[in-house]
């Protein structure tokens, strides 16, 4: 190996290692802490004022004790359903409160609603009944297999 090429391997070994040492900049240097903990206090005060409100909704709701109220209910959140947007998001949030099976058809309707503020809060209303509905429903044991169903396993 020829003396030059050796000493400009060791130059350019050194440039490289000189480089891959050099202190990188970090990528949070210019991050302002004030301004994403002001940004953080501000969307917490949002969703407790919304849990608030929410709140409220469902604290002053009755749910009708008989099935002639059950019916009148039905019936009033019916034609609230065909007014204006108001009415349909308030028509909404009682079935959301009340939450009762006789709601669904209701709340079917309200998930192809125009507004997204009702579909939303349909979509909300709903959470209530995701799941299998047989599962509260058949709260007995299972009784044993037949004889030669068992004997098959």
């Amino acid at each position: 190996m020829n003396p030059q090429s050796l000493g400009a391997a060791a130059a350019v070994l050194a440039v490289l290692l000189w480089l891959s040492s050099r202190r990188r900049p970090s990528p949070l240097v210019g991050l302002d802490a004030a301004a994403v903990a002001l940004l953080n206090r501000t969307q917490i005060e949002l969703v407790q004022e919304a849990a608030a409100v929410a709140g409220g909704t469902a604290a002053a709701f009755v749910a009708p004790a008989g099935a002639r109220e059950r019916a009148d209910l039905l019936r009033l959140l019916q034609h609230q359903l065909q007014g204006d947007t108001g009415s349909r998001l308030a028509a909404i949030q009682a079935a959301r409160a009340w939450g009762h099976r006789s709601t669904l058809p209701l709340l079917k309707r309200g998930l192809r609603d125009v507004s997204p503020q009702v579909a939303h809060e349909a979509a909300r209303a709903m959470d209530l009944f995701r799941g299998s509905p047989g599962a509260l429903a058949s709260a007995k044991p299972q009784g044993r297999l037949p004889r030669n169903a068992a004997l098959t396993r």
